[in-house]
């Protein structure tokens, strides 16, 4: 699974930077969830991502991708990139 963490930090006066970095990454093949094997799932923290694996396969795809979509907000964001094996999660909200 890939993840990626997206820091923006220009101002946001308006507070909806996050938000249009959310839908320009959903179109992009990320999502803001996690699934357990249970089937339950969990949306992440503002600025963490999901790679969706059919739209995103590798981790230069994905930092490729985040990077165009996140440096469209603001040029100043910074992107990082992570391949997870496995994860825990403590105070994640299910999403149902």
């Amino acid at each position: 699974m890939i993840l990626v963490r997206v820091e923006l930090r220009a101002p946001d006066p308006e507070g909806r930077a996050y938000q249009r970095l959310k839908v320009g990454l959903n179109e992009a093949g990320f999502a803001q969830t996690l699934q357990r094997a249970d089937g339950t799932r969990f949306k992440l923290p503002q600025g963490e991502f999901r790679a969706q694996e059919d739209a995103v396969p590798t981790l230069e795809a994905a930092r490729e991708a985040a990077a165009l979509v996140a440096r469209s907000v603001d040029p100043e964001a910074a992107v990082l990139v992570t391949q997870v094996g496995e994860w825990l999660a403590a105070g994640l909200k299910v999403k149902l």
